[in-house]
């Protein structure tokens, strides 16, 4: 039986946030193509993260411009940059991998494979501070499914420093601060969950594009300006603007 979708999720608008051009508060700057980017570092942490991140590549398959067979140890700098900057569920959209917001503003494929963090840093504030959430309904979730304890038994993380802790967003485990958490709770709160069959189980540590989740998941179709995602071990609905912070979430803060 198909999922069923209960308190459809809002469309917010897609906020004002100068066009997604990472001034951000003053603390972002916009990328500059005269100017090499440093890349997503979060995202060439180490070995295993090196493993997980080309894991991830094969799993979601169709994810874009890396083929198949392509070998962790090919990866250039630019590789990772790209991989770290494109949300699996946004692999096969055109432009691929960027967020629909921005893509609606004008952000293009090249523009934000070439983002660093600082530049990804300032698009989030933007955003955020354009942000018109609606008042969540009194039940809604105040917090994720997984504890940091059981995020780091399934990755294999280390323990997260004094005051930040681990979600996942769509397969990739991030480490937040207390305020990015925070912001990613009220994210959460204002979040449609489909009705899933009993039978069905969602694996957290899955990165999967928007027709892979509907096929895995047996979801309903979504209108224009919705989006899936999947939150720790929770398929969530949200609104474009909505999916463009979680996604900025999703590469600000992943290990």
């Amino acid at each position: 039986m198909a999922a069923e979708m209960r308190n459809p999720p809002k469309n917010h608008g897609d906020g004002h946030g100068n066009n997604g051009n990472g001034r951000g508060n003053g603390n972002g700057k916009k990328y500059d193509r005269a100017e090499p980017a440093r890349g997503n570092d979060n995202a060439r942490g180490g070995n295993a993260d090196l493993a997980r991140i080309a894991t991830g590549i094969a799993a979601a398959s169709g994810l874009i411009y890396l083929t198949p067979d392509m070998d962790a140890a090919q990866f250039t700098d630019d590789d990772y940059r790209t991989i770290a900057n494109c949300p699996p569920g946004l692999a096969k959209k055109d432009p691929p991998c960027v967020p629909p917001g921005l893509a609606k503003k004008g952000v293009t494929y090249q523009d934000w494979a070439g983002y660093d963090q600082d530049a990804l840093r300032g698009v989030f504030d933007d955003r955020w501070t354009a942000y018109t959430p609606a008042v969540p309904a009194p039940d809604a979730p105040r917090d994720t499914a997984l504890t940091s304890a059981q995020i780091r038994q399934i990755f294999d993380l280390p323990a997260e420093p004094e005051g930040k802790r681990y979600a996942v967003i769509d397969g990739r485990p991030v480490l937040l601060s207390a305020e990015d958490y925070e912001k990613l709770m009220t994210i959460n709160t204002l979040a449609a969950r489909p009705t899933l069959a009993d039978s069905i189980t969602v694996l957290p540590d899955a990165a999967l594009t928007q027709e892979q989740l509907i096929n895995r998941y047996n979801l309903p179709a979504l209108g224009d300006g919705q989006n899936y995602a999947v939150l720790d071990n929770q398929i969530i609905a949200l609104p474009d603007q909505s999916y463009d912070l979680l996604q900025l979430i999703r590469i600000l803060g992943a290990v």
